[in-house]
């Protein structure tokens, strides 16, 4: 057991002391009487004379925590805390939440709540508390939970297709219940799918051998399909469901043309897998090719961010800019979440897609921002993540790696533009190079003047001119 007082580990003296401090803590804050105390602290002598000793171990108790740590009520004394302050409370209201939403066949979720359910142990429970009876009852009903909670989490890790991850655990938890059929079944599931077929096959033989040996009993009928099955190769072995990998950027720009230093520059700023989100503003004037550029770019990189792509337009320059509560829901159903599991408010509706979103390197492109408040709460937040933002401002309110303003293009760039969007026709144009003036360099302009000159009507083209 361990006691935190914010940074500081707090001291909790001999066995017999802990075991007390656990007897409550397993309360959860309800009273404890005093006869299961004492048969929790002397389990050989439940019925000797053991007030004085336990009010001493009580006492000593207080001055480690605190006297407002412990209260005494009739009957019995009980530890004053919220149930949310103990781990072992956190990991059951985890792992209920996990089984809750994975009835709603959210899987994902529950993965990442069995997770953090499972981060909050380490040993073994009460080993710490001398001969207590807390290490045989207690004990025992505590590592029972934890196996469960080991067993769904590889579960999940396995139908999501992130089956190497829950090979050790669960070599590990065939070691310590070698009888139980579960983990076995888990297992050789697991390593079936990570290419390991021998070895897959070779877990059913010597637990088959140990239950004939022992039990005198054949493997459960759900094993033996699977040793069947992976015999077979049979390909309907794959993960029944993988992580949902969201793929929503806009098509790439046909006739993209020049910026090779903004190309540069963007490739430069990009996150290693590592490393902290990055945020990237791209900002210029209405018509400088903004989107185009984010989007050509985000094409050309995205194979550096295999958990997926979000896009979102913010319509930042319309009289009605997209509310963030509305595209962070979005964002959700993007990465799996099902419509009744999606938050109602905003903070709720970020802290969710953050969960959602941890351990994921996204490229996440927020075109068209209108202000800081409304692009903040979406930026990525995982590490080797990277937002791409375009806005007609510089958004210096935002913490960003960089800002890219953009220009207009030049004078070779955009002719070499209209001449790939026309399919060399505005080469036969004259004055070409005037009407590229006309446009102010524009790229938004000239793709207007090239869909003009793709007509094959230079009478409309002079009249534009």
């Amino acid at each position: 057991m361990e006691v935190a007082d914010g940074e500081r580990a707090v001291p909790l003296g001999p066995p017999r002391q802990r075991a007390l401090l656990g007897a409550l803590l397993l309360a959860g804050g309800a009273t404890v009487p005093v006869r299961a105390l004492t048969r929790c602290l002397w389990p050989d002598d439940p019925d000797g004379d053991h007030a004085q000793v336990l009010r001493v171990h009580l006492s000593a108790l207080r001055q480690r925590l605190g006297r407002e740590a412990l209260a005494h009520d009739t009957g019995g004394y009980r530890v004053v805390t919220e149930p949310g302050r103990i781990d072992l409370f956190r990991f059951r209201a985890l792992a209920e939440d996990a089984a809750r939403v994975r009835a709603d066949d959210d899987l994902e979720r529950a993965e990442e709540l069995l997770g953090r359910a499972l981060g909050l142990w380490r040993g073994e429970p009460f080993e710490d508390t001398g001969d207590s009876a807390l290490r045989e009852s207690a004990a025992e009903r505590l590592v029972e939970e934890r196996r469960q909670a080991l067993e769904d989490h590889a579960e999940a890790l396995v139908v999501l297709g992130l089956h190497t991850r829950a090979i050790g655990p669960l070599t590990a938890l065939t070691t310590e219940v070698p009888h139980r059929e579960r983990p076995r079944y888990l297992l050789m599931w697991a390593l079936h799918l990570a290419g390991r077929r021998t070895e897959a096959l070779a877990v059913y033989p010597g637990y088959r051998r140990r239950l004939i040996r022992e039990f005198a009993a054949d493997p459960g009928r759900d094993l033996q399909e699977l040793h069947r099955r992976i015999l077979c190769d049979d390909p309907t072995l794959s993960p029944r469901r993988r992580r949902r990998i969201p793929r929503e950027l806009p098509p790439d720009i046909t006739h993209f043309t020049g910026r090779t230093a903004e190309l540069s520059g963007l490739e430069r700023w990009l996150p290693a897998p590592g490393d902290p989100a990055a945020h990237i503003v791209v900002h210029g004037a209405a018509g400088t090719g903004k989107s185009s550029l984010v989007t050509h770019f985000a094409h050309l990189r995205q194979q550096d961010f295999p958990d997926g792509q979000l896009y979102a337009d913010l319509h930042g320059t319309r009289e009605r800019p997209a509310g963030p509560a509305a595209v962070a829901e979005d964002f959700l159903r993007s990465l799996g979440t099902p419509p009744r599991s999606v938050p109602s408010g905003l903070d709720d509706r970020i802290g969710e897609l953050r969960t959602r979103s941890a351990r994921r390197r996204l490229l996440v492109l927020l075109d068209d921002a209108h202000d800081e408040a409304q692009v903040g709460p979406l930026l990525a937040a995982s590490a080797g993540s990277v937002s791409l933002v375009t806005s007609r401002s510089p958004l210096g309110g935002l913490d960003t790696r960089a800002r890219l303003p953009l220009d207009v293009l030049s004078r070779e760039d955009a002719l070499a533009f209209l001449a790939r969007a026309t399919a060399g026709a505005s080469t036969r144009v004259p004055d070409a190079e005037a009407l590229v003036d006309r446009c102010g360099r524009l790229p938004l302009a000239l793709a207007v003047l090239a869909s003009r000159i793709g007509q094959g009507r230079p009478s409309r083209v002079s009249a534009l001119a």
